[in-house]
């Protein structure tokens, strides 16, 4: 956690310096505004089952952000936000006249503190299209997973007829990963100034750099890292 937490401070800190050093003297009056932003997450993971089908896990996520003006179409963009994320498969097997179903969920839950420029292009009528790009530090809070079975056509010798059976389980697998992951931002939206707030609408996709499960005692470390893709709408004050 701490080289993850350090790497992307160093980051963050000459990103700023470089960029304000540059648009020294270029600043609006009011520099900083705060606001709130929240909305649908479609989360998956880089990790792959052998014989299973993998499905995105639609989620939500919401939480504050800060803009800092470098000028009126440059800014940097900090947010500190509860983001749910995870991944789903599903598969079946045929054996004899047995078929077998599962489901398997993992739902993860993180502190995500996104640090994003973000460009916009004004176009004379208020409203502004722009970009956006930066890192993402994601603190673990929790993660569970959540696993179904299912058996059909078993054949019960008390009563000589099919039958299907059905369980289901959930752990909490938050010992099994790692505390922090770090990712890449990127996407584009638009704003639009209403009577007293400004309106935000943004599309984002949040692509994993670095595996959440720690490495087992034997084997190798799956390979999985979270991809997400992110539909906000936001409200600051201008």
């Amino acid at each position: 956690m701490f080289k993850s937490v350090v790497f992307f401070l160093l980051i963050v800190m000459v990103f700023f310096f470089q960029i304000n050093s540059v648009m020294a003297g270029d600043k609006p009056d009011k520099p900083i505004r705060f606001g709130v932003r929240g909305g649908f997450n479609s989360a998956t993971t880089t990790e792959d089952f052998e014989g299973a089908t993998k499905k995105s896990r639609s989620t939500f996520g919401a939480g504050i952000f800060m803009d800092y003006f470098f000028m009126s179409s440059l800014a940097a963009q900090i947010n500190l936000l509860y983001n749910n994320k995870g991944v789903k498969f599903e598969g079946s097997d045929d054996f004899g006249g047995i078929t077998s179903s599962y489901k398997y969920e993992e739902k993860l839950a993180y502190l995500s503190i996104p640090v994003l420029l973000r460009y916009g292009f004004p176009t004379g009528g208020g409203v502004m299209p722009y970009v956006m790009a930066g890192p993402e530090l994601g603190i673990l809070m929790s993660a569970k997973a959540k696993s179904e079975s299912s058996y059909s056509g078993i054949l019960t010798l008390q009563e000589g007829v099919q039958q299907d059976e059905t369980s289901s389980d959930e752990q909490d697998i938050k010992d099994q990963l790692k505390s922090t992951e770090l990712a890449l931002n990127f996407g584009a939206g638009v704003e639009v100034p209403l009577s007293s707030i400004v309106l935000l609408l943004d599309v984002r996709y949040g692509l994993g750099l670095t595996k959440y499960h720690k490495k087992p005692e034997t084997g190798e470390e799956p390979n999985a890292k979270n991809n997400v893709l992110y539909v906000n709408v936001g409200v600051a004050l201008p």
